[in-house]
């Protein structure tokens, strides 16, 4: 501040920098607002992708095989599509994620750039829908088992099946071994245990499970 500039001088320098502060802000807002509508929708892709997935375990990779040359059924590509419509800065803090090395170091990303675990939460909502759809089918077929168990399952399914058809997109024939689909099996399984874990503490502490 200078006290030999004129006073309606000095206004207008702080109006304008008011100004641009509020423009800064609102673009701000815009864009973490089209990031997150990119978030939910590369969610949605990811359902049919789980889905695809499971039937893959079973016929060795041949539907996702079939899907992809008939149909163009490309999941993670329209996944990546979809993450390279965000704003540069979302592109840039998951880049930085993505080349962090160990889980202390990407937490100390994700931390401070606290969009990113927003963006995962949002983007994971279609997924845990599904999962719970499958839940409640089998409640239905086995009305004995509990919520827990059957929210479990849903999650396992949707993690095997996420995980079989990311493993068929990445071979060189886009088909599955046996191999491949037994690891995508267990990445299921391991899905459902650390859920019905989760949802076993959190019923132990009194807080209620979103896949619940």
């Amino acid at each position: 501040f200078d006290p030999n500039q004129p006073f309606d001088l000095v206004q207008d320098e702080y109006k304008n920098s008011f100004a641009d502060e509020a423009k800064a802000v609102g673009r701000d807002v815009l864009e973490n607002t089209v990031d997150v509508g990119y978030d939910l929708l590369g969610g949605v892709v990811a359902v049919p992708e789980a889905a695809v997935g499971v039937a893959d375990i079973f016929t060795g990779g041949k539907t996702g095989k079939f899907l992809e040359e008939n149909v163009g059924f490309r999941p993670q590509e329209a996944k990546n599509l979809i993450s390279g419509m965000q704003s540069e800065g979302r592109q840039l803090a998951q880049k930085e994620f993505n080349a962090a090395d160990g889980f202390a170091n990407k937490m100390g990303v994700a931390l401070q750039n606290p969009a990113l675990i927003g963006g995962a939460a949002i983007g994971s909502l279609p997924s845990m829908g599904a999962g719970g759809v499958i839940g409640k089918g089998a409640i239905a077929l086995a009305p004995k088992m509990g919520g827990f168990v059957a929210s479990a399952l849903g999650g396992g399914v949707v993690g095997a099946g996420t995980a079989a058809e990311g493993i068929r997109g990445q071979t060189e024939d886009r088909l599955l071994t046996p191999e491949q689909s037994a690891l995508a099996a267990g990445t299921g399984v391991a899905t459902s245990v650390f859920s019905l874990l989760g949802g076993k503490l959190a019923n132990k502490f009194g807080i209620a499970d979103a896949d619940t």
